[in-house]
Parts: C-alpha cells; sequence; structure tokens
C-alpha cells in the first residue's frame, strides 16, 4: 500500500475535543502516528485511548503515559489524595480500567517506518528533560542508537518527536532533520504572549512537510476541569 498522506500528533494530554477538531480537517489522512502522551493533564483520557484505537494511530509511549500507569498500580483512588495532591495522574489514573492501562503499557518507546523512500524513527522525547538535537553528530548518534536502519545510507532519516510541545522542523543536513508536531491540546505558559491553545499538528504528503494548526471550542475541557476541582491549561 503507498501512503499519500500521512498526520502526525502528539502531546494530546486526555483532550479528544482537539483530536475530533484536528480529523474534521485531515479525515483524508491515510495513516495517523502520535508520538505519546495520550493522557495526563486533562479529563477526558477514556475518550482519547478509544479514538487512538477507532483510527489505528500507531503510537509510542510519553512520559506521562508513563506516569499514568504509575499510579494507576499504586491503588490509590483520586478521592483519597489529600487536596494538595489532588492532579490529573491520579484523576486519569483513577478512570482508566485494566484494559485502558494495558493498551498504554504495551505501548513501544520508538517507532520505525518508510514512506516515500523516507526512513522514519518516532520516539517522544529527547534526552531526560526538554533538550532538542542541534547537531548532525547528535542526530547520527541517536539514530545509529535508536533505529535498526544504522547505516548512514542515501536514504532521506527524518526523527519525528514529541513532548516539548513546540512545532518545528530543524534540517541538520538537506536529508537528515527532526520534526515536531507540537502538541494537540496546549502550549507552555512560560511567556504571556506564547499562550495558545489551538490543536497543532504536522501533516506529510508525498514527503512534504505541512506545519498546520486548528481553533476550537475549549469550553467543555475548562469546565470539566472546573467540576475535578483540577488546573485548566485551557
Amino acid at each position: 500500500m503507498i501512503i499519500l498522506k500521512a498526520l502526525i500528533i502528539s502531546d494530546i494530554h486526555s483532550n479528544v475535543y482537539s483530536l475530533e477538531a484536528i480529523w474534521e480537517h485531515e479525515s483524508d489522512s491515510d495513516v495517523i502516528y502520535c508520538t505519546g502522551d495520550l493522557v495526563d493533564s486533562g479529563p477526558f483520557p477514556n475518550e482519547v485511548i478509544e479514538w487512538a484505537r477507532v483510527h489505528n494511530v500507531m503510537c509510542t509511549k510519553g512520559n506521562h503515559d508513563e506516569r499514568v500507569i504509575s499510579h494507576y498500580h499504586t491503588g490509590i483512588k483520586t478521592e483519597d489524595l489529600p487536596e494538595n495532591k489532588r492532579n490529573w495522574a491520579y484523576h486519569n489514573a483513577n478512570r482508566l480500567n485494566k484494559e485502558e492501562i494495558a493498551y498504554l503499557q504495551q505501548l513501544p518507546d520508538t517507532v520505525e517506518f518508510d514512506m516515500d523512500n523516507i526512513h522514519y524513527c518516532m520516539k517522544h522525547q529527547f534526552g531526560e528533560k526538554y533538550e532538542t538535537i542541534e547537531s548532525i553528530v547528535q542526530f547520527r548518534q541517536f539514530w545509529s542508537e535508536h533505529t535498526a536502519n544504522t547505516k548512514m545510507s542515501s536514504q532521506e532519516k527524518r526523527v519525528i518527536f514529541g513532548h516539548t510541545h513546540w512545532q518545528a522542523v530543524h534540517y541538520l543536513k538537506d536529508h537528515e532533520l527532526w520534526i515536531n508536531p507540537g502538541s494537540t491540546s496546549y502550549r507552555p505558559t512560560r511567556q504571556k504572549e506564547d499562550r495558545s491553545v489551538d490543536a497543532h499538528y504536522i501533516t506529510i504528503t508525498d514527503g512534504q512537510i505541512q506545519l498546520k494548526s486548528v481553533d476550537y471550542d475549549v469550553s467543555p475541557l475548562i469546565q470539566a476541569a472546573k467540576e475535578a476541582k483540577l488546573p485548566s491549561y485551557w
């Protein structure tokens, strides 16, 4: 099967409304890839996992997915926690069932695929915090450590990361680059002027990368956060 269009998403954070808004515009996509963080920091983990399953999303595991899995296995319920420890991870873990947790657990750390004669390696994050690949040496070291295609052939190579919530296409060489679709859910608020809540994503059609975003109604998310007495990121 020749794949003509891929939808690349990341950092959904239990926000099914952003997924539905993106899909209204990109439902002609042949395949969907997600770098992880399906859950945590949002009110709708069940709906997001169901959406990923229904749409056959190829997904890697994010650090927030790991956090919710860990909280689930502690057996602690949200209601049992003191107010200062009530957070989205416990909230999500308390709502997911055994089957949904098993889905998160089976997600791989990396995924490799070929599309349009370009080889891709997808992983949620680079480094321990929010580092990015800044040099061709770093890129090639990452490639050799995380892919089966370790030979530096003439085939174009692309790495897909998420985690930082910021869209980017970063070229190290003409045919060696990494991309980040940004967060479908929200951006960090380190700088007030950078705040945005539109859904960010990338499409790749016949090898051509397009950075995109779409506005959507965030009021159901704000209301759900208010009802849960948890912080809203929208």
